[in-house]
């Protein structure tokens, strides 16, 4: 039997123009960005002002993509009635690179 190899971590800044590094350290927090919550309670206010403002329908205009069926359907229908659901971008850069996200 091979020795299990270990998995290493290396954390590296992300980098970028000024204006990034601004963005990335929130010192651009007020102006170009709004603070962000730092407690549970301001995450809860902060979650719930946003959800409060989002626009309904999102889960009957996503749901032929989604194509859930069974508890995904209720937790999906849960979140559509009193949740929120977080989304990111650049995933495409993810596992195909920065070329990837040019063409």
């Amino acid at each position: 039997m091979s020795k299990p190899t270990r998995t290493r971590v290396i954390t590296e800044p992300l980098g970028g123009s000024a204006l990034s590094l601004a963005v990335q350290e929130r010192r651009m927090a007020g102006t170009l960005q709004p603070a962000s919550p730092t407690t549970a309670a301001q995450w809860k206010t902060h979650i719930e002002s946003v959800r409060d403002t989002a626009p309904r329908g999102w889960l009957d205009a996503l749901s032929p993509a989604i194509n859930a069926s069974g508890a995904a359907t209720e937790r999906l229908a849960r979140a559509a009635n009193s949740g929120v659901v977080v989304t990111t971008g650049q995933q495409a850069g993810l596992f195909g690179g920065p070329l990837y996200t040019l063409s």
